[in-house]
């Protein structure tokens, strides 16, 4: 998708419910992530503990923030 589309932007759906499921999903080219169910059985907070496990994703690979990471994984997806 995103060799044929690189401007496109691309959502993860479908029970994301942990950092590393949703890290994973970013490793993969995702954009944003899309989520409802997860948030029905584990409730918001979910998101918080979601947010943070991804932060400590990024920083043991050392990136500040998530668009600079996916600026970079982009440029290795597309070539």
């Amino acid at each position: 998708m995103r060799k044929r589309f690189p401007k496109a932007k691309i959502i993860a759906t479908g029970g994301i419910d942990s950092d590393d499921q949703a890290f994973a999903a970013f490793e993969s080219g995702a954009d944003l992530l899309e989520g409802y169910t997860p948030y029905t059985f584990h409730g918001f907070g979910l998101l918080k503990e979601m947010i943070q496990g991804v932060r400590n994703h990024l920083h043991d690979r050392a990136y500040t923030n998530l668009k600079d990471y996916q600026e970079n994984r982009k440029l290795h997806l597309a070539a």
